[in-house]
């Protein structure tokens, strides 16, 4: 039986890996066989694609009427906007009968609910106690946190949002000639990706400073390392100029690259890294984590969220523990294998299975 579901978030060329999640369900979706839609966030034109309809900016101060005027025909609504309670639309659904799924995909979520205003609060503590909304928690973690704040633990699914890529994606798009060539003028290359710079309690989010005086460390027995940060929106302005007069401080320069725009393939840049950093201080389930680990890049990453097999873990926010584990990661000790188990067809599976259930379906077959 073919499913029906409307997904409301963000979408190519929205960056992050939300919006590539979002773009690779839809598209598997379509090729199963099932209806699905998408309105996706205003933030950028998304992609003119099938089934793909675009929510305009409106004042500010109305911004949680984000998706009005939008009819929707479909059984099931799955939003993974983290900002879900801009959603009274998402209750007149629910009272049109429509299925709530809603994806819980940055571990912080949770703990920003408890410091909004009163009106989301409430917004939130409604949801996460409505009998009819199912959750989808991208780690253990934020399972938990769910649970705590009052969510049924039977309507909370973990569920990795990696599917690999499909036909859907775009196979052109070289890497910037600057960074070719830095691939092809430094070894090993460590390549770390963040969509902006952020902060959580008061340290960078990503690591990007950590990888910068981890490369400072690394260099002289390495005197041709590379780092590759990708920083597609690289804001705040003076973060950024704090970090660049950092390198300059430790000559570093030309050993390190910023690249400060999105990637239409950023696996070919992970396929050209010996290593993919990730030390950030939370997560949720990271697409290039497990893109690198497909492609057989090991990866070190913090133990600040949980991680899929493969990864090699240090300390987060531990300059020590970090370099160690870049060492050991170079030195060949890591083991990344393609074909782990979620990736391909079965990926589909658990989001199928559960909108059958909210459905009040049978199991179905595997969807392909």
């Amino acid at each position: 039986m073919s499913l029906g579901v409307t997904h409301f978030g963000p979408y190519p060329p929205t960056i992050g890996g939300v919006a590539v999640h979002v773009r690779r369900l839809h598209h598997r979706l379509l090729a199963s066989g099932h209806h699905s839609e998408v309105v996706a966030g205003p933030e950028l034109a998304a992609r003119s694609e099938c089934g793909v309809r675009q929510a305009k900016k409106i004042r500010y101060a109305l911004e949680w009427l984000r998706y009005p005027g939008f009819p929707v025909t479909t059984p099931i609504i799955h939003c993974h906007d983290p900002w879900m309670w801009r959603g009274a639309v998402m209750a007149r659904h629910r009272l049109q009968g429509r299925r709530l799924v809603i994806s819980v995909h940055n571990q912080q979520d949770p703990e920003r609910w408890a410091q909004t205003d009163f009106h989301r609060r409430l917004g939130c503590r409604l949801l996460l106690r409505s009998k009819l909304v199912w959750w989808v928690a991208v780690n253990e973690a934020i399972q938990c946190q769910l649970i705590r704040r009052g969510a049924a633990p039977a309507r909370v699914r973990v569920i990795s949002p990696y599917i690999p890529p499909g036909p859907e994606a775009m196979t052109g798009g070289e890497l910037p000639a600057a960074l070719r060539a830095f691939l092809a003028s430094r070894s090993p290359v460590l390549s770390v990706y963040g969509c902006r710079y952020d902060m959580d309690r008061g340290v960078d989010l990503y690591g990007f400073d950590l990888a910068i005086e981890a490369v400072g460390r690394l260099r002289s027995e390495f005197p041709s390392v590379g780092l590759v940060l990708v920083v597609p929106n690289p804001l705040p302005a003076d973060y950024h100029e704090r970090l660049t007069a950092r390198v300059d401080a430790m000559g570093c320069g030309p050993h390190v690259l910023f690249v400060t725009r999105g990637l239409e393939d950023a696996s070919r840049l992970w396929a050209g890294s010996r290593l993919y950093l990730r030390p950030t201080t939370t997560d949720g389930d990271s697409l290039a984590v497990h893109e690198a680990l497909d492609l057989g890049v090991p990866v070190i990453a913090s133990d600040a969220a949980p991680r899929p097999p493969g990864c090699l873990l240090f300390r987060s926010r531990d300059l020590d523990s970090f370099v160690a584990g870049i060492r050991h990661g170079l030195a060949g000790g890591t083991a990344a294998s393609a074909g782990r188990p979620g990736s391909g067809a079965s990926a589909l599976l658990p989001y199928t299975s559960l909108y059958r259930e909210v459905l009040g379906l049978p199991p179905g077959p595997c969807d392909r």
